[in-house]
Protein backbone atom coordinates (compact mmCIF):
# COMPACT_ATOMS: atom_id res chain seq x y z
CA UNK A 1 0.00 0.00 0.00
CA UNK A 2 2.85 2.72 0.77
CA UNK A 3 4.06 2.06 -2.61
CA UNK A 4 0.61 2.72 -4.19
CA UNK A 5 0.73 6.33 -2.56
CA UNK A 6 3.68 7.15 -3.60
CA UNK A 7 3.36 6.19 -7.25
CA UNK A 8 0.61 8.45 -7.07
CA UNK A 9 2.10 11.02 -5.80
CA UNK A 10 4.79 10.97 -8.76
CA UNK A 11 2.32 10.86 -11.13
CA UNK A 12 0.94 14.13 -9.74
CA UNK A 13 4.13 15.64 -9.74
CA UNK A 14 4.27 14.56 -13.27
CA UNK A 15 1.08 15.95 -14.14
CA UNK A 16 1.64 19.49 -12.79
CA UNK A 17 5.17 19.71 -14.32
CA UNK A 18 3.81 18.43 -17.64
CA UNK A 19 0.90 21.65 -17.33
CA UNK A 20 3.67 24.40 -15.88
CA UNK A 21 5.37 23.25 -19.00
CA UNK A 22 2.05 23.45 -21.26
CA UNK A 23 1.55 26.77 -20.02
CA UNK A 24 5.23 28.12 -20.34
CA UNK A 25 4.52 27.22 -23.98
CA UNK A 26 1.68 28.48 -24.40
CA UNK A 27 2.80 31.97 -22.95
CA UNK A 28 5.91 32.03 -25.67
CA UNK A 29 3.73 31.09 -28.15
CA UNK A 30 1.40 34.59 -27.44
CA UNK A 31 4.47 36.57 -26.78
CA UNK A 32 5.63 35.42 -30.26
CA UNK A 33 2.32 36.08 -31.93
CA UNK A 34 2.11 39.37 -30.02
CA UNK A 35 5.38 40.73 -31.56
CA UNK A 36 4.66 39.48 -34.63
CA UNK A 37 1.04 41.13 -35.21
CA UNK A 38 2.84 44.50 -33.64
CA UNK A 39 6.13 43.85 -36.40
CA UNK A 40 3.26 43.18 -39.40
CA UNK A 41 1.44 46.66 -38.06
CA UNK A 42 4.65 48.30 -38.39
CA UNK A 43 6.07 47.26 -41.63
CA UNK A 44 2.58 48.17 -43.50
CA UNK A 45 2.80 51.52 -41.45
CA UNK A 46 6.40 52.48 -42.90
CA UNK A 47 5.25 50.84 -46.53
CA UNK A 48 2.24 53.49 -46.24
CA UNK A 49 4.62 56.59 -45.35
CA UNK A 50 6.90 55.38 -47.82
CA UNK A 51 4.27 55.43 -50.45
CA UNK A 52 2.86 59.07 -48.97
CA UNK A 53 6.54 60.42 -49.28
CA UNK A 54 7.09 58.87 -52.98
CA UNK A 55 3.41 60.89 -53.49
CA UNK A 56 4.72 64.30 -51.93
CA UNK A 57 7.80 63.82 -54.43
CA UNK A 58 5.64 63.12 -57.62
CA UNK A 59 3.70 66.15 -56.42
CA UNK A 60 6.78 68.38 -56.33
CA UNK A 61 7.67 67.41 -59.76
CA UNK A 62 4.41 67.72 -61.01
CA UNK A 63 4.08 71.29 -60.09
CA UNK A 64 7.61 71.85 -61.34
CA UNK A 65 6.29 70.84 -65.01
CA UNK A 66 2.96 72.19 -64.92
CA UNK A 67 4.57 75.61 -64.17
CA UNK A 68 7.18 74.73 -67.02
CA UNK A 69 4.26 74.38 -69.94
CA UNK A 70 1.64 76.77 -67.98
CA UNK A 71 4.89 79.86 -68.38
CA UNK A 72 7.09 78.17 -70.79
CA UNK A 73 8.32 81.94 -71.15
CA UNK A 74 9.46 82.28 -67.94
CA UNK A 75 11.79 80.17 -66.80
CA UNK A 76 11.76 81.80 -63.11
CA UNK A 77 8.33 80.30 -62.28
CA UNK A 78 9.46 76.75 -61.82
CA UNK A 79 9.09 76.49 -58.80
CA UNK A 80 5.77 78.47 -57.79
CA UNK A 81 3.43 76.98 -55.30
CA UNK A 82 -0.08 78.54 -57.44
CA UNK A 83 1.16 79.20 -60.94
CA UNK A 84 -2.98 80.78 -60.97
CA UNK A 85 -1.74 82.97 -58.33
CA UNK A 86 1.49 84.36 -59.79
CA UNK A 87 4.71 83.62 -60.14
CA UNK A 88 5.61 83.62 -56.51
CA UNK A 89 8.31 81.66 -55.69
CA UNK A 90 8.54 79.06 -53.00
CA UNK A 91 10.22 80.19 -49.50
CA UNK A 92 11.90 77.83 -46.83
CA UNK A 93 9.13 76.97 -45.06
CA UNK A 94 6.56 74.06 -44.42
CA UNK A 95 4.16 72.99 -46.77
CA UNK A 96 1.15 70.91 -47.10
CA UNK A 97 -0.77 69.38 -50.17
CA UNK A 98 -4.11 71.41 -50.20
CA UNK A 99 -6.05 70.21 -53.08
CA UNK A 100 -5.90 69.38 -56.36
CA UNK A 101 -7.05 72.53 -58.87
CA UNK A 102 -7.41 72.41 -62.57
CA UNK A 103 -5.80 69.63 -62.66
CA UNK A 104 -2.70 70.47 -60.99
CA UNK A 105 -1.47 69.69 -57.66
CA UNK A 106 -1.00 73.50 -55.29
CA UNK A 107 1.08 73.60 -52.44
CA UNK A 108 0.30 76.35 -49.56
CA UNK A 109 2.39 77.66 -47.18
CA UNK A 110 2.10 76.83 -43.35
CA UNK A 111 5.07 78.61 -42.35
CA UNK A 112 6.03 76.51 -39.58
CA UNK A 113 7.57 73.24 -38.56
CA UNK A 114 5.27 69.64 -39.26
CA UNK A 115 3.00 69.85 -35.87
CA UNK A 116 4.45 66.89 -33.48
CA UNK A 117 1.52 64.11 -33.41
CA UNK A 118 2.85 63.43 -29.72
CA UNK A 119 0.48 67.08 -29.68
CA UNK A 120 -3.25 67.29 -29.50
CA UNK A 121 -4.78 67.63 -32.78
CA UNK A 122 -5.27 71.26 -33.15
CA UNK A 123 -6.69 73.52 -35.95
CA UNK A 124 -2.95 73.91 -37.45
CA UNK A 125 -2.36 70.28 -37.24
CA UNK A 126 -5.32 69.44 -39.69
CA UNK A 127 -3.51 71.28 -42.16
CA UNK A 128 -0.78 68.21 -42.27
CA UNK A 129 -3.01 65.78 -41.50
CA UNK A 130 -3.91 63.15 -44.25
CA UNK A 131 -6.75 61.68 -44.38
CA UNK A 132 -8.73 58.16 -45.15
CA UNK A 133 -11.91 57.55 -46.86
CA UNK A 134 -13.82 54.15 -47.38
CA UNK A 135 -11.74 53.24 -50.02
CA UNK A 136 -8.22 53.82 -47.90
CA UNK A 137 -7.51 56.61 -49.83
CA UNK A 138 -5.65 59.56 -48.57
CA UNK A 139 -7.31 62.55 -49.98
CA UNK A 140 -5.95 66.01 -49.38
CA UNK A 141 -7.48 68.39 -46.69
CA UNK A 142 -8.54 71.76 -48.06
CA UNK A 143 -8.03 73.65 -44.90
CA UNK A 144 -10.31 71.23 -42.74
CA UNK A 145 -11.57 67.88 -43.20
CA UNK A 146 -13.00 66.78 -46.36
CA UNK A 147 -16.64 65.85 -46.24
CA UNK A 148 -16.19 61.87 -45.58
CA UNK A 149 -13.29 61.39 -44.73
CA UNK A 150 -11.71 60.50 -41.50
CA UNK A 151 -8.50 61.96 -40.04
CA UNK A 152 -5.68 59.21 -40.26
CA UNK A 153 -2.82 58.40 -38.51
CA UNK A 154 -0.78 60.28 -41.04
CA UNK A 155 1.17 63.59 -41.24
CA UNK A 156 3.06 65.12 -43.90
CA UNK A 157 5.03 68.08 -45.27
CA UNK A 158 6.44 69.05 -48.35
CA UNK A 159 9.65 71.87 -47.56
CA UNK A 160 12.26 73.36 -49.93
CA UNK A 161 15.61 73.23 -47.94
CA UNK A 162 17.35 74.65 -50.57
CA UNK A 163 16.70 76.88 -53.54
CA UNK A 164 18.73 78.34 -56.18
CA UNK A 165 17.64 79.57 -59.85
CA UNK A 166 18.25 76.58 -61.21
CA UNK A 167 18.31 73.48 -58.97
CA UNK A 168 15.80 72.81 -55.18
CA UNK A 169 16.29 70.26 -52.57
CA UNK A 170 13.18 69.13 -50.78
CA UNK A 171 12.90 67.63 -47.86
CA UNK A 172 9.72 65.75 -47.59
CA UNK A 173 8.56 64.29 -44.18
CA UNK A 174 6.00 61.69 -43.38
CA UNK A 175 5.26 61.46 -39.62
CA UNK A 176 2.19 59.21 -37.44
CA UNK A 177 2.24 57.83 -33.74
CA UNK A 178 2.79 54.00 -33.02
CA UNK A 179 1.33 53.84 -29.46
CA UNK A 180 4.11 56.15 -27.21
CA UNK A 181 6.60 56.38 -29.94
CA UNK A 182 6.25 58.63 -33.06
CA UNK A 183 7.72 57.07 -36.03
CA UNK A 184 9.27 59.45 -39.03
CA UNK A 185 9.75 58.77 -43.00
CA UNK A 186 11.85 61.58 -44.41
CA UNK A 187 12.74 61.66 -48.20
CA UNK A 188 15.28 63.93 -49.79
CA UNK A 189 14.64 64.98 -53.49
CA UNK A 190 16.81 66.84 -55.44
CA UNK A 191 15.15 68.73 -59.03
CA UNK A 192 16.63 70.66 -61.35
CA UNK A 193 15.24 73.93 -63.79
CA UNK A 194 14.81 72.10 -67.10
CA UNK A 195 12.45 71.76 -69.84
Amino acid sequence: MPHSKKRHGMVLTEALVAIATLAMGVMALGTITQNSISTTILAKDYLVARGLAKEGEEIVKNIRLTNRMQQPTKPDCWLTPDVAAGCNAMTPNDYFVAYVKNGAWILEDKGSALPNPDLPKVSTNILFQLFSDDSGFYPQPQSTKPAGATGSKFYRSIKPTTITADSATFEIKVQWKDGAKTREMNRIVNMYNYF
